[in-house]
């Protein structure tokens, strides 16, 4: 039996569900790391938190075009996750408050070091695997809270993780979004614009 399948048969008795996920990557970099195995590994991992501060502004010239395209090529797949999300979910979409998120997000990551805010069909995923439609927007929370923890204390720890299992849980997460039905009824529709 599967920890999916324990956690189905025992959800009125289960505190929190088993993470499956979680369970599957400390199993994996423990016999990486205990067995020695020559298998492709994150390994070191920069520690601590980036200190906040202005950017530079030396290069705005040459940073303008392709920022320009970076936010609308992010904006479009930001909505675009949202829009598959809303969908797998019930729920409607707000293209305006998206924006709003994103140039926020922008703006705060600007001076704390962070990569540039965008929708994640991956992550949005796995986290819609593990909460389903009844999941708290609090995830964020607790995610960044765990990020904060690694960053600050467990980053050693992290060195034996296999690339390859981080791969597999995205791929397994990322298989509830992909709709081959709707994939083909759209090809029947028009071949050139599917393909």
């Amino acid at each position: 039996m599967g920890m999916k399948e324990i956690n189905k048969k025992y959800k009125e008795k289960l505190l929190i569900p088993i993470p499956e996920q979680l369970v599957v990557l400390v199993v994996c970099t423990l016999i990486v790391a205990i067995g020695d195995v020559d298998v492709p590994k994150v390994k070191d991992i920069p520690e601590g938190l980036y200190a906040p501060s202005l950017p530079k502004f030396d290069d705005i010239g040459a940073l303008i075009q392709p920022s320009l395209i970076c936010s609308i090529i992010t904006y479009i797949l930001t909505v675009n996750v949202t829009k598959a999300l809303g969908n797998n979910y019930g729920y409607e979409i707000d293209a305006d408050q998206e924006f709003v998120a994103n140039a926020v997000c922008a703006l705060v990551g600007s001076v704390t070091g962070s990569y540039l805010p965008s929708g994640s069909f991956s992550r949005s995923a796995l986290v819609g695997e593990i909460s389903g439609k009844d999941g708290t927007a609090l995830h964020n929370l607790f995610s960044t809270l765990m990020i904060v923890i690694v960053l600050l204390f467990a980053t050693p720890l992290l060195y034996h993780m296999p690339r390859a299992i981080m791969a597999s849980i995205i791929f397994a997460a990322l298989k509830n979004m992909i709709t081959f039905q709707t994939a083909t009824r759209l090809f029947k529709v028009s071949k050139v614009r599917t393909g």
